[in-house]
Order: structure tokens, then C-alpha cells, then sequence
């Protein structure tokens, strides 16, 4: 590589390694990120979740990359991330159910430090081609929820088959990337007993954190509840509908 002894830095030979070459990010510790979204951070807990973690590895200077397995992206979150500093792969090339992006790992694999996954409905693949090529770094799982639990409480509500199937095949991918993976996160206490009552040592993480008033009116002074999920994930529906109606 060529050496700038003023401005410190080392750069690659002309051509080489210009994917981390163009932000002089070579010598920085590296993570790729596989989540089924770029994150809409004021929509949804998942996404303000994956989020929080990108903005840690940022304050930790990694460089991050992050690749999603929905190509029908927003682009005004794509360009949050990416003034960020993310790199954010998106594009046919990197085109996800027809693994397209495994050019990408195949030829850079050997950079990346770290690979967090997110959610086993889109990191079952990455995690296989991930240990059958011998990936030397740390990977990391964030499955963000027990899914199949609750699929088996909804199951006993409903003695419906196919939600019974639906549970077990859950069940069957969150124990594939649990056991596979270098580091298992959950978001609960409870989740930790219960993994390691299945012989699975997962670590507990906060899911996400946020700036707040440092003046907070005490319980007298408040009014009113407020309840905060999304719709689009069933459970919030039941719950609201229990609220309201019970």
C-alpha cells in the first residue's frame, strides 16, 4: 500500500480494496448488518431497536454496512443512515431472495469483523453461507422476540393447525440461528432464563434508549394514558382490542 507519513493513513495499492478505500475506512473495524428493512425509526420498535445499535458501533467507530432483504426501500431513510455514515447496500445487485448479494460476501467477506443478524426469517441464508465459508469474525443475533411463544399461546386461544405450524417452524429457525451464532441477544430477563432452561447462553441487551426530558411532571400532574405500538404486528391489534373492550 502507499503510506501518507502527514496525514497518517495507509492506503491500498490503485484498484484494491475500493469499497472501504473511497471512505478511508481500511483500518476501521468493520460490522455488516442483515435486517428485513432499513430501519424507519418512527414507526416501529424493531427498527428504532437495529437503530440504537448502529448508532453504538458508529460511537464505537466501526464502519458499518447494512444490507436489507426488502428492496422496496424508503429512500428518505436510506439517506438518514447513510449520512451517517452507513453504508447501505440496495440495488438489483444486492437483491436479496434470489441471493444476488452473495457476490458481495464472497468478495469481501475477509474485511468484516462482525455480522449482526436480525431476525431469523432473513438471516437462516447468510448464516449458513456465513459458517460454510469459515467467517473468522464474531456474529451476533438479535432475534428481537421469542416469535414462537406467542404463535403458541395464539394457537391455544384459537386451535388453529396452521398457526400451530407456524409456532413450530418458528421455533425451528430461532433455534438454528440461537445455536449457530457467536453471540445470542434478547430484549428480556425472562428470555435469557428461558433459552438457558433449552441449554442456549444468550446475553441480555437494552433494545433501545432514547434522549429525555430531564423535568418530568410527577403522577399528579399527568393525565390521560397512551398507548404506543404498531398495527401492523398483530399482538399490538389483541391488545388494544383488550384494552378498549375489557
Amino acid at each position: 500500500g502507499y503510506i501518507f507519513e502527514d496525514l497518517d493513513i495507509t492506503l491500498s495499492p490503485n484498484g484494491v480494496n475500493v469499497v472501504f478505500e473511497r471512505d478511508r475506512s481500511i483500518e476501521k473495524k468493520h460490522i455488516l448488518i442483515f435486517d428485513h428493512n432499513i430501519p424507519t425509526v418512527d414507526q416501529d420498535a424493531g427498527s428504532r431497536c437495529i437503530s440504537n445499535f448502529i448508532d453504538c458501533f458508529i460511537a464505537l467507530d466501526f464502519m458499518v454496512t447494512f444490507i436489507a432483504s426488502n428492496p422496496h426501500h424508503d429512500i428518505v431513510y436510506r439517506k438518514m443512515f447513510q449520512e451517517k455514515g452507513v453504508n447501505v447496500l440496495y440495488g438489483d445487485e444486492y437483491e436479496f431472495w434470489n441471493e444476488r448479494y452473495l457476490w458481495f460476501l464472497r468478495e469481501h467477506l475477509d474485511h468484516f469483523d462482525m455480522v449482526l443478524c436480525s431476525r431469523s426469517s432473513v438471516c437462516i441464508n447468510p448464516l449458513i453461507f456465513l459458517r460454510n465459508n469459515q467467517f473468522e469474525g464474531k456474529i451476533l443475533y438479535f432475534g428481537h422476540d421469542l416469535g414462537y411463544l406467542r404463535l403458541e399461546q395464539e394457537f391455544k386461544l384459537k386451535n388453529d393447525l396452521s398457526i400451530s405450524l407456524a409456532a413450530m417452524r418458528s421455533k425451528a429457525d430461532e433455534d438454528f440461528m440461537y445455536k449457530n451464532v457467536d453471540v445470542p441477544l434478547v430484549c428480556s430477563n425472562n428470555e435469557v432464563e428461558y433459552l438457558l432452561s433449552h441449554k442456549i447462553n444468550a446475553t441480555y441487551i437494552p433494545p433501545y434508549f432514547f434522549e429525555v426530558d430531564r423535568e418530568i411532571p410527577d403522577f399528579g400532574n399527568r393525565v390521560g394514558l397512551m398507548f404506543v405500538g404498531g398495527f401492523q404486528h398483530t399482538p399490538n391489534q389483541d391488545a388494544i382490542r383488550w384494552f378498549v373492550e375489557e
